[in-house]
């Protein structure tokens, strides 16, 4: 009989902190329910406008989307990737979906997608500035790595070595642990000797040939180092 009253007395000891407490908490909240009331409501408001922001956003996602690969299409598929009004008009098109868009592949992609049409149609200059501006937003290393590529091939063709050259230095030092690390080596230094710097040329050709020995730029590393240091390369343009 002792045994259960203490076991008993036990459990009130244990019971009392627990029931003191609740009461605590409903005291509180009858004092309060004014101001608890006005949590509540708050807390739920909250949950649906989150909720109806959320629907809004991928709503939003989903319809530039979907605008913006109508137009690839369409460009694909017109027959008239040649004609300047056409592809003017397309560039439009996508830039007017870049500056509408917030969230999603479209804030991105289309800078690509400008900057290759402009480079079909030999627009160098405007798809460099697009390339490059992909290779800014993009979460890719190796999407950044191939949009820079191209810009410094454009920047070649529209003749601003000294920018394509930047666009180089930008791909050697970010993009060290790429596979296509041993063309850029390749054509900074090609670069750099049409630009007549031998001697960064040189030091990108060695680089190439010591780290990339098996590469197929190697051997064309080496046969253009020959030409250049011979003096045959860059060609000498005639007038």
């Amino acid at each position: 009989m002792t045994q259960e009253r203490i076991k008993h007395n036990l459990i009130e000891i244990a019971r009392d902190p627990l029931e003191k407490l609740l009461m605590k908490v409903k005291q509180f909240l009858f004092k309060n329910r004014k101001w608890v009331l006005i949590s509540i409501i708050s807390l739920v408001a909250l949950i649906i406008i989150s909720i109806v922001a959320v629907v809004l956003v991928e709503h939003h996602i989903k319809k530039q989307k979907q605008h913006f690969e109508e137009i690839i299409m369409i460009y694909a598929t017109s027959g008239q990737r040649e004609n300047p009004e056409f592809v003017n008009l397309v560039v439009d098109e996508l830039q007017q979906v870049l500056e509408s868009s917030y969230f999603g592949t479209t804030t991105r992609k289309p800078y690509f997608i400008i900057g290759d049409i402009l480079y079909s149609v030999g627009d160098y200059e405007r798809s460099a500035e697009n390339l490059i501006k992909y290779a800014d937003k993009s979460r890719s290393k190796v999407m950044a790595s191939v949009s820079l590529q191209k810009a410094a091939i454009a920047l070649e063709e529209a003749g601003d070595i000294d920018r394509a050259l930047r666009v180089y230095e930008r791909l050697l030092r970010r993009y060290s642990a790429l596979p296509t690390y041993d063309e850029f080596l390749y054509n900074a230094a090609r670069v750099y000797a049409i630009n007549g710097d031998n001697s960064n040329s040189n030091r990108y050709f060695d680089m190439l040939r010591s780290a990339y020995p098996q590469s197929v730029f190697a051997e064309r590393a080496r046969q253009l180092q020959l030409l250049m240091n011979a003096g045959g390369f860059p060609p000498v343009r005639r007038e």
